[in-house]
């Protein structure tokens, strides 16, 4: 899933900077529509990518092995690794904007809680007590994937942007009244 991330995370770090500008700027409509407008790029690139994927899973997995074992393996998991792709990729996007809002503290928490609380105890019930093993691993990685994204998502289509522009703006008065040249945003 690492070169399907690469896409949806270019787009959220553009979304990033574009949204912190226009936050800066005391522009509330841009940012706002610099999240939607991210939102719906990264939504169709990357189902149209995990669709690719899915209908193109025998030649991926034959351009990496040639035992039957792991081919079949590989393509039962298929279905679930294409989810993570979607939801991997919303993730990207969505932590970029969250980046751009100055609200880092949001994905350093959803991460602790989304793999560390949900994904990995829930590994090790599918993957060892249930013995699903490789798709076990998988679907628990793709649920804790899930509801970072679902989380962001909510937050975010929630989020008040007018205010968000008065607390960059702040941000920006009180780093430049301190003299540091910071605005307390990294």
């Amino acid at each position: 899933t690492y070169m399907a991330w690469m896409i949806p995370t270019a787009i959220g770090q553009a979304c990033n900077t574009l949204i912190a500008n226009a936050l800066g700027a005391g522009d509330a409509a841009g940012a706002r529509a610099t999240f939607r407008s991210g939102l719906a790029l990264v939504a169709v690139t990357q189902a149209v990518l995990a669709a690719a994927l899915y209908a193109g899973r025998a030649c991926v997995v034959a351009a990496f092995t040639t035992a039957p074992a792991v081919t079949a393996l590989a393509a039962a998991t298929m279905p679930v690794v294409c989810a993570a792709v979607v939801s991997d990729g919303l993730n990207g996007l969505l932590s970029g904007v969250m980046r751009g809002c100055g609200r880092q503290a949001w994905g350093a928490w959803l991460n602790l809680v989304g793999y560390w609380c949900i994904g990995l105890p829930l590994s090790l019930v599918l993957g060892f007590t249930y013995d699903l093993t490789t798709q076990g691993f998988w679907a628990a990685l793709c649920a804790a994937s899930v509801t970072q994204a679902l989380v962001l998502l909510a937050v975010l289509l929630r989020l008040d942007w007018g205010r968000e522009t008065r607390r960059a703006q702040a941000l920006v008065a009180a780093g430049a009244a301190a003299g540091a040249g910071s605005t307390g945003l990294v």
